[in-house]
Order: structure tokens, then C-alpha cells, then sequence
């Protein structure tokens, strides 16, 4: 994410926070607050915990798809959400992190073709996680020049994310790095919105 973005003196918003980790890392990468959004009572649970008493960091809990926000930020982003939604249903997810951003949007999702694939077809994954599909860059920036966001950052990374029994081997990881473009099983795009909107 510091690769994509940079949070320094920004707002953010964190569409779909779950634990709140992402934001945390916003924050120390120089954020100056943040807001976080998920329809979970359990994950904003778990957030609140991970931040304490901090005084720059805000609560939603919401379903971030009827979210009525008077204010926009510096930096609106989602991670592992995109992909819960159908082909139809994602240009208007995309346009929600324009609509809250003064000026940058970024998304992480699962990249395809990967493991991931197969894994989110499987009976466990789908228990656990809900439906998803993984989606490429290609998918990604045509979905940000659809909705008026010119694509700054479209890369995959991470070869062994959701890679059974061999995503935890640093060492791997460090030996596919180079080939992380073409392999990567997570993909982040992150853009500016388009003034003339």
C-alpha cells in the first residue's frame, strides 16, 4: 500500500475494515485519521480493540453501501471486498470510493489467474468466506476508467497468498519475487479521480 499511495497527512477511509489492520498501517505510514466502515459488529469490535483511545480514528457500522458520509477524504480504499460482489454489481462498488474520495481510490483484491481460482470455487472457502471471484488487472482498469478514476498503480504481488502449506516460506516468496507481476495472487490498483467528472 506505501508502494501505491502515500498517507502521509492524508484522511482515509477504509471501506469494509474488518480487523482495522490496514488503516492501523495508514496511520503509521503518516495518515493523520481515518475512518473505518464495516456492517460487522464483531470486525469494528475487533478494529476498536486494535486502536485503543486513539482520538483520529472513527467508527462506522454500516453497510457501506447505504452510507450517507457529508464529508470526503484524501484517500478512500477497500481490501478483500470487490470480489464479494457479481460482475454487475462492481462498477458501483468502484464508484462508492470515488464518490467518498477527494482524490485517490485504491483497491486490493484477490488477482486471477492464480490459486485463487480454484480456491474460492471450493466448498470450504465458500463457508467461510462467502462467494468471490479473483479479478485481474485488466479487469481492475477497466472498472477505474469506467468510473472516472485514472489508474496510477495495477500490479500483483504476493506469489503465495492462499497457496496451501507453502504461502508461510518466506524464503519462496523472496525467490519469486521477480516474477511477481505475472504471479501474483493478490492485485492492488490505486488511481485519481478524474476532475472533469
Amino acid at each position: 500500500m506505501r508502494k501505491a499511495v502515500d498517507f502521509r497527512g492524508k484522511s482515509i477511509l477504509e471501506l469494509g475494515c474488518g480487523t482495522g489492520r490496514l488503516s492501523q498501517l495508514a496511520l503509521e505510514a503518516g495518515a493523520v485519521s481515518a475512518t473505518l466502515v464495516d456492517s460487522s459488529p464483531k470486525a469494528l469490535s475487533m478494529a476498536r480493540q486494535l486502536f485503543g483511545e486513539a482520538v483520529e480514528v472513527e467508527f462506522i457500522e454500516a453497510d457501506f453501501r447505504e452510507l450517507r458520509l457529508e464529508k470526503k477524504y484524501d484517500i478512500v480504499f477497500s481490501s478483500g471486498v470487490l470480489e464479494h460482489f457479481s460482475s454487475a454489481e462492481r462498477p458501483e462498488i468502484v464508484n462508492l470510493h470515488r464518490r467518498f474520495s477527494r482524490r485517490t481510490v485504491m483497491i486490493l483484491v484477490p488477482a486471477g489467474p492464480h490459486y485463487n481460482n480454484l480456491r474460492m470455487r471450493l466448498t470450504k472457502t465458500i463457508r467461510l468466506y462467502g462467494w468471490q471471484r479473483p479479478l485481474s488487472r485488466r479487469n481492475m482498469r477497466q472498472l477505474f476508467l469506467e468510473t472516472g478514476i485514472a489508474v496510477r498503480v495495477n500490479r500483483r504481488f504476493h506469489p503465495l497468498y492462499a497457496v496451501p502449506r507453502i504461502e508461510r516460506f518466506d524464503c519462496l516468496g523472496k525467490i519469486l519475487r521477480p516474477l511477481e507481476s505475472a504471479l501474483g495472487g493478490l492485485l492492488i490498483t490505486a488511481g485519481e479521480i478524474d476532475g472533469s467528472r
